[in-house]
C-alpha cells in the first residue's frame, strides 16, 4: 500500500484526522466519550488547533494514520506539561520553545501491522533532526514501550496514572546518533540525522540516566537487572502457581523478551475500575498490590507471582476493580495482546503451557479474592 506522509493543514484533511481519532478512540476504545460531536462522529477538542498533525494519505485521498505533536514554537507550554514531567530539570540546557511532545499515534485498523506507523514516526523523527529539536518526548502505555524503545527512545520519568489511558511510561527521543546505531535503529540512517552526538544531547541524556531505570526492556537493561527480573518472574505466586511453570529456559526468554518491566510507586493505581480498551495484562514480580470494589473496600491483596488486569486485557472489557501499588519498588512484567496472539499463531507448545498457568493464575486470583485476603497487613491499605 502506497502512503504519502505529510502535514494536515487543510480543514477537509483536520476534519479527516478527527473522525478517524474517533473511530479509534471513540467507537473502538470507548476513550474521550465527553469530547466528540457524536452525532458527525468527530472527536472535537481545542487541541487540534495549535497541533501539528501529520497524516498517512493514499492516492485515493484516504487517511491510514496519524501522528499529532505540540512543538513549543507553535504554543506555550502548557504547565502541567512543565510541572508532570519535571522540565525544570532541563530548562538549564535547553528553553521550553525547544521541546515537543508527541501526543497521539493512530492508526486505521486496517492499516494495523503494516508499515504505516513506522512511516509517521520517521516523519516526526526527521522533523525533529530538520528544526533542531533537543528532546520528544513520548507516553506510551506499557505493552508499547518495546517498540519504542527499539526504535532508540528511553525512559526519562517515573510512571504515571492518566484516566483515559491507565498506567503511561514517560519516554522521550533525543538526536543521539551514538545510542540510535547501538540499538540498530532504523531513525540513524534518516536524511538530516546528526553526523555525531552533541556535548548538550550528552547533557540532557546524562540527567535523564542520573536516576536508576523506572521503566525497561531486555535490550535496556543491564545483564545483572535482567537476571534478577527472569528471577523474580519465574517464582510463584501464594498458590504455589508461576506463569512460567513447565517451561524451559529458552521459551522463558521468548516470551520475556517481549515483555515490559515497569516500577510503580506506592499509591500509584495500575488499574481502575471502568477502564477501557486494556491491551496487556501484568505479572506482579515484587510488592503488593490491593484490589479495590467500586466502593473502593479492598478485596484481596496480590502478592508475587500473582497476575494483574487479566479479565479486561482476554475479554476485551472494562475493568472490573481498581488495582493500586501498595509499595514503592512494586515491579510489574507487562506482556501485550499482541505478543499472546503471535504466540497462539505461532507456537502453539508454550501457548498451550503458558494459558494452562494463566489459568491456574486467574484460579488462584478468585480464591484469594473470595475469601478473606490471607496477608499481614503492613502499614495502611
Amino acid at each position: 500500500m502506497h502512503v504519502e506522509i505529510r502535514m494536515l493543514c487543510t480543514f477537509e484533511e483536520r476534519r479527516k484526522a478527527q473522525r478517524l481519532f474517533y473511530e479509534a478512540y471513540i467507537e473502538e476504545m470507548g476513550r474521550y466519550l465527553g469530547k466528540a460531536d457524536h452525532e458527525n462522529k468527530l472527536y472535537t477538542p481545542e487541541l487540534f488547533e495549535n497541533f501539528r498533525i501529520f497524516g498517512a494519505i493514499d492516492d485515493t485521498g484516504e487517511l491510514h494514520g496519524l501522528i499529532v505533536i505540540l512543538v513549543g514554537t507553535d504554543a506555550p507550554m502548557p504547565e502541567d506539561y512543565i510541572e508532570d514531567y519535571e522540565l525544570s530539570r532541563f530548562q538549564d540546557l535547553i528553553s521550553p520553545e525547544k521541546f515537543a511532545f508527541t501526543e497521539y499515534l493512530v492508526i486505521r485498523r486496517t492499516s494495523r501491522g503494516t508499515s504505516v506507523g513506522m512511516k509517521l514516526m520517521s516523519a516526526v523523527v526527521r522533523y525533529v533532526f530538520e528544526n533542531d529539536i533537543p528532546m520528544l518526548f513520548v507516553d506510551s502505555e506499557p505493552h508499547l514501550v518495546k517498540h519504542y524503545f527499539r526504535l532508540g527512545l528511553r525512559s526519562h520519568y517515573e510512571p504515571y496514572f492518566e484516566e483515559q489511558f491507565g498506567l503511561i511510561c514517560p519516554i522521550v527521543f533525543f538526536p543521539d546518533i551514538d545510542y540510535l546505531k547501538q540499538m540498530r535503529s532504523p531513525f540513524a540512517d534518516l536524511p538530516g540525522a546528526p553526523h555525531k552526538t552533541s556535548a548538550q544531547i550528552k547533557q540532557l541524556v546524562q540527567i535523564c540516566e542520573s536516576s536508576r531505570p523506572l521503566v525497561g526492556i531486555k535490550e535496556t537493561l543491564t545483564e545483572a537487572e535482567w537476571s534478577e527480573i527472569c528471577e523474580q518472574a519465574q517464582s510463584t505466586n501464594a498458590h504455589q502457581v508461576s506463569i512460567f511453570s513447565d517451561m524451559n529456559e529458552e521459551q522463558v526468554d521468548a516470551l520475556m523478551k517481549d515483555c515490559t518491566v515497569v516500577t510503580c510507586y506506592r499509591d500509584l493505581p495500575i488499574f481502575a475500575k471502568g477502564q477501557k480498551g486494556t491491551r496487556s495484562i501484568a505479572f506482579l514480580l515484587s510488592g503488593r498490590v490491593k484490589v479495590l470494589d467500586a466502593a473502593g473496600k479492598v478485596i484481596a491483596i496480590r502478592q508475587n507471582g500473582d497476575v494483574l488486569g487479566e479479565t479486561a486485557a482476554l475479554m476485551e472489557t472494562e475493568q472490573p476493580n481498581t488495582l493500586i501499588a501498595m509499595e514503592d519498588d512494586t515491579r510489574l512484567l507487562f506482556l501485550g495482546q499482541q505478543t499472546l496472539n503471535q504466540m497462539l499463531r505461532h507456537d502453539s507448545e508454550v501457548a498451550s503451557r503458558f494459558f494452562h498457568n494463566l489459568s491456574r493464575l486467574i484460579c488462584s486470583n478468585a480464591l484469594s479474592t473470595t475469601n478473606e485476603p490471607q496477608f499481614t497487613p503492613q502499614g495502611d491499605l
